[in-house]
């Protein structure tokens, strides 16, 4: 498989396939960090990069861990204990218990096996993000964890193996794979209107341009984001400072006309960033309670600059 197609994001795929391929290290940092693909073809994809790029070759790009040891270190290890986790976490062994778990931190209660589990996981909800079913002796509350994120279609796509209150792994995660930074050309700009989990919308707002292949400070996966600014009608207030990952969570491009009515609003303040409206006449519209007018004028606004286009 082609690294983008492990990318849980169709407008960031959509401009990669216009690029050259990404340097051999970005690719990596991208596989790992997917949570659409199962881990075996992860895997097997990183083995095919590993074997195919001499060990100087991975020192190209912009990409950046919390640690000192060279990528093929980091690649290897990776490789070595996934394959030693996601074996675990397949072994049936008496005295061990399954927990699924969705994003918010729900839990259902114990199941005695994977399958009762993973049975559950199908009626969660993706809407922040992948469950995950954990796998724990019962006899051990403080003992060793094994974390599977799940995929959509129910199968391992990450594993972390942790224990409660371990200092020594938290410092362990600055080597990890899916925890490094690696920098990521992206078509979004000021004022574009994205979709994520299928029905959470966000106006990019401040710094989204791409910079090209500059490091941010010290940076790990938590760098790989842009700011936006979401609407919630039912309290009429805006979220000034919404972080996404715009690599995952189905991120894609939204035209104003296909916006739910509740979330009209944002149409306004994408004209508002991308100098289209002004922002007195948002400002007043918004104050004076006439927001229903102000995203009927935004929609008006919107199809006409589309008509301009």
């Amino acid at each position: 498989m082609d690294y983008i197609d492990f990318i849980d994001a169709p407008a960031v795929r959509d401009h990669l396939r216009t690029l050259p391929p990404l340097p051999p290290a970005q690719q990596c940092i991208l596989i790992a960090q997917s949570d659409i693909q199962p881990l075996t073809k992860k895997l097997a994809a990183l083995k095919a990069i590993r074997d195919a790029t001499p060990p100087e070759d991975f020192s190209r790009g912009c990409w950046h861990f919390r640690c000192d040891d060279p990528f093929p270190v980091i690649l290897d290890r990776y490789i070595r204990t996934r394959e030693e986790l996601l074996a675990r976490f397949l072994e049936a062994e008496p005295g061990i218990i399954y927990i699924a778990e969705d994003a918010d931190g729900w839990c259902a209660a114990p199941f005695s096996t994977l399958d009762a589990a993973l049975t559950t996981v199908h009626k969660m909800s993706w809407r922040n993000g992948s469950p995950s079913v954990i796998r724990r002796r019962i006899d051990e509350p403080r003992g060793e964890i094994l974390d599977a994120t799940i995929t959509r279609n129910w199968e391992i796509a990450e594993i972390f193996a942790k224990r409660y209150h371990d200092d020594e792994w938290a410092r362990s995660l600055g080597g990890d794979m899916p925890n490094g930074y690696a920098h990521v050309p992206h078509p979004f700009k000021r004022g574009d209107i994205v979709r994520q989990f299928g029905d959470t919308y966000c106006v990019l707002a401040e710094n989204v341009e791409d910079a090209g292949a500059i490091l941010p400070k010290n940076p790990d996966w938590c760098d790989m984001l842009l700011h936006g600014v979401t609407w919630d009608k039912q309290t009429g207030t805006f979220d000034h400072d919404r972080s996404i990952l715009f690599t995952q969570y189905g991120t894609e491009f939204v035209v104003p006309t296909d916006l739910p009515e509740e979330q009209r609003m944002l149409a306004a303040v994408s004209l508002v960033l991308r100098g289209k409206y002004s922002l007195a006449d948002f400002l007043e519209l918004l104050t004076t309670g006439r927001m229903n007018t102000l995203g009927e004028v935004a929609m008006n606004l919107s199809e006409e600059d589309a008509d301009d286009a």
